[in-house]
């Protein structure tokens, strides 16, 4: 493997970029997780619309989801309504008419006995002025009658501080707490109550008129005595009212609206209100919080486990892309893998983008236009360029990742799947562009199937899934339901056919690889190269063609690929063409070698694999043709020149010198091509060829490159090698039968074939 890399470096020097540029596997993985981060971020950020009430939309704006939205505005109102409906608390004091009362006898008894009237105003709190009227009056007995009837008459009903706040709420009234008994009652009595200080001024006028000895200016002072000995007994509780508020906003749950995907917020051109503003706000709200959620570490985690996932499966299925190792086929398959998935979310974007252009369902719910994205695009184009065991796992990978991004996960998973996997069983050898169209068909009516049984089990709806749910209005208007999501699931089938052959030559010429359909290209024998070998060296040319034919059987009787063994091995031998005359099958008379020292002769043979390998490049050929040019001879021997050599006095002579640079083939393919190579030449030297010559010419020949270590790097097994022998056998026996000489003609001159004896015709000088 070492051997191979260091001489393909040397003598291509072209890889390709991305081969050269980014080689490690952990960089690709730190962008798989970026990228899947990046999409994640970009499939659920918020929608940029305009917020502001009044303003014009200059879209269609629909929810893509189904969402539960707060209403601060509504709940804050409701709020604000509970709080109305808390009625005011007044505490009343019944007994407060009795207890002035009797704090009125204490006064004056106190007053008859002496007391002064800076204690009496310490005690009882009243204006010392007010005091003197009464010590002048002598404390009189009438006097003191006089205000106690004043006080029965007050307190008949509650006294109130402010009777115009009491009387706005006649309509719904108060809370009465009777301070007494803790009994409370709604009370809608606001007029009765009399109000502080006013009617008590009023009513203490009217009852000391009664007292015509005394003079005006003392029954004034006696007036303003009561004002000020009163108080009311029926006072607002501003504490615990607010309190009661307070519970009542609290117990109010915040409003939500659940609006189902679909639903249209407004229409372009229409004025945003408030509440179509107040949803996109909070939508907006929502979705920055979420960015801050668990999802993250999800996708982080689903990355994360993703890579590995990926990276088992390149190792235990032991299948790569041409060219590439096991590293390098993980940092493609990434490529690949962010790549499609960005590609089908932009799909998934204009698709939703056709929704609100309708105005009538089905046609203008956007989840149902998921069903039309290309999903299997991706095992498809994997299953092309390497084989089944690793596009399954690429399929089971990427249905997973684009399901986490879809809307349902338990509805697409299985459907990107079956898809994908429809897609790997459809791609075989792939021989035309209408080979790939079949397939998308395919593909197609399996998503139509795997669509309707879902609809079945599930019943889901919302997600495009009506054809067999309840649809509404009669049979003819439920048609759409049942037909449009199924012509959607059959031309997303059609897609995954469409963008492979659309990305099928960009991913051959960006990364070197090789598909069948290239391969076809190639098998024509109007190439330029193939031209110039038939006119410069048409027995080279002749040996390409019989070579292919033989290599072919071969690779199909163990499953390898037939088609890219036919195109190597049309290609193989074409440096020869720079000097056609040194090669045996292109002689007719004198051998050049024999003018030529055996080293001369070795740096010849040599050369024609350089100068093959600069016509390939020139003209672009496939990794693969390059491969087999470099590999068709391995590090064979050259024994002709060789033994040449000694017996021409060089001893010395090392057999490494005459043998070729190599290296030795590492596929299947390339194994091939280098057994066929020496048995096509060697199957010319027989005369009258029957099964068991060849037979035992191809157990010589096969037998001799594995003792000589030349599968070594392949990894043909021994029951491989035991059927390409048989198929090389079959073959040669078809190609060189024995046929009857025609009476009175002798075409050969005495030789048969016209090959001339086998030791003018050695297999290194081919």
């Amino acid at each position: 493997m070492t051997h191979f890399r260091r001489y393909y470096d040397l003598v291509l020097g072209n890889r390709p970029f991305w081969r050269r540029a980014v080689g490690s596997p952990l960089v690709w993985a730190v962008i798989f997780v970026a990228a899947l981060l990046l999409l994640h971020h970009w499939n659920t950020r918020p929608p940029r619309y305009p917020y502001i009430v009044g303003e014009v939309a200059d879209r269609d704006l629909v929810l893509h989801r189904d969402l539960t939205v707060s209403d601060p505005q509504e709940t804050e109102k409701r709020r604000m309504e509970a709080v109305e409906r808390v009625l005011p608390v007044f505490d009343w004091q019944p007994d407060r008419g009795t207890a002035l009362s009797a704090r009125l006898s204490d006064l004056f008894l106190r007053g008859r006995l002496g007391e002064g009237t800076e204690e009496l105003a310490a005690a009882f709190n009243i204006d010392p002025g007010t005091l003197e009227v009464l010590g002048r009056l002598g404390n009189a007995v009438a006097v003191e009658d006089a205000l106690s009837a004043v006080l029965l008459q007050v307190y008949q009903g509650p006294v109130v501080t402010s009777k115009r706040y009491l009387a706005n709420l006649y309509q719904k009234g108060f809370v009465k707490r009777n301070l007494v008994t803790g009994e409370e009652e709604v009370s809608f009595d606001v007029f009765g109550p009399l109000a502080y200080p006013e009617d008590i001024q009023s009513a203490a006028a009217a009852e000391l008129r009664k007292l015509r000895s005394l003079p005006a200016r003392d029954r004034e002072a006696l007036v303003r005595f009561v004002v000020a000995f009163t108080e009311p007994s029926l006072t607002l509780n501003a504490m615990e009212t607010n309190h009661r508020r307070a519970q009542a906003s609290e117990g109010v749950l915040p409003i939500a609206f659940s609006l189902p995907k679909g639903y249209v917020l407004a229409r372009r051109g229409d004025v945003l209100n408030e509440r179509a503003v107040t949803i996109l706000r909070e939508l907006r709200r929502e979705s920055g919080q979420s960015r801050l959620g668990p999802a993250y570490l999800g996708i982080i985690l689903l990355a994360l486990g993703l890579l590995l996932f990926l990276w088992r499966v390149i190792r235990t299925s032991r299948q790569h892309f041409y060219g590439y190792t096991p590293e390098g086929t993980f940092n493609l398959v990434i490529i690949f893998f962010i790549t499609l998935l960005a590609f089908l979310q932009g799909v998934r974007f204009l698709f939703g983008a056709l929704a609100p252009a309708f105005r009538t369902a089905p046609f203008n719910n956007p989840d149902i236009y998921l069903y039309a994205v290309p999903f299997a695009s991706g095992a498809f184009l994997v299953k092309l360029l390497t084989g089944t065991r690793l596009s399954l796992g690429f399929s089971v990978g990427f249905s997973l990742a684009a399901a986490v991004l879809s809307p349902s996960f338990a509805v697409f998973f299985p459907f990107a799947f079956l898809g994908s996997y429809a897609a790997i069983l459809a791609v075989g050898r792939i021989r035309s562009r209408w080979e790939i169209t079949r397939a998308g068909l395919w593909i197609g009516g399996v998503n139509v199937a795997v669509l309707s049984v879902i609809s079945l089990l599930f019943q889901v709806q919302g997600m495009g899934l009506q054809p067999f749910t309840t649809a509404p209005g009669p049979l003819l208007g439920q048609l759409p339901f049942y037909l449009w999501p199924l012509l959607l699931t059959f031309l997303g089938g059609l897609f995954s056919a469409a963008v492979v052959s659309f990305l099928v030559p960009i991913a051959e010429g960006l990364f070197g690889l090789t598909t069948d359909l290239r391969l076809l290209e190639y098998t024509s024998q109007n190439h330029p190269l193939l031209k110039e070998l038939a006119l410069k060296a048409p027995g080279t040319f002749q040996h390409s063609v019989q070579l292919a034919a033989l290599a072919e059987a071969a690779a199909d009787a163990i499953g390898a690929n037939g088609l890219l063994v036919r195109a190597c091995c049309l290609f193989h031998d074409i440096g020869k063409a720079a000097k056609p005359g040194y090669f045996i099958e292109n002689q007719h008379g004198a051998n050049p070698h024999e003018q030529l020292e055996p080293g001369a002769s070795r740096l010849v043979l040599k050369s024609h694999i350089l100068e093959g390998v600069e016509a390939a490049r020139k003209f672009r050929l496939p990794r693969p043709i390059i491969d087999a040019i470099l590999t068709h001879h391995g590090t064979k021997v050259m024994h002709y020149f060789y033994h040449k050599a000694l017996a021409r006095g060089g001893d010395g002579a090392a057999e490494e010198t005459y043998r070729y640079s190599g290296p030795r083939p590492r596929t299947k393919e390339m194994a091939i091509i280098l057994l066929a190579d020496p048995l096509e030449a060697a199957a010319r030297t027989l005369d009258d060829p029957d099964g068991a010559q060849l037979a035992g010419m191809v157990d010589t020949l096969v037998g001799g490159a594995i003792e000589d270590g030349q599968l070594s790097d392949s990894d043909l097994t021994f029951r491989d090698v035991e059927a390409v022998k048989k198929a090389f056998t079959a073959t040669l026996a078809s190609m060189y039968h024995a046929r009857v000489d025609y009476p009175g003609f002798d075409f050969n001159n005495g030789k048969k074939n016209g090959n001339g004896p086998p030791d003018q015709r050695n297999t290194d000088a081919r």
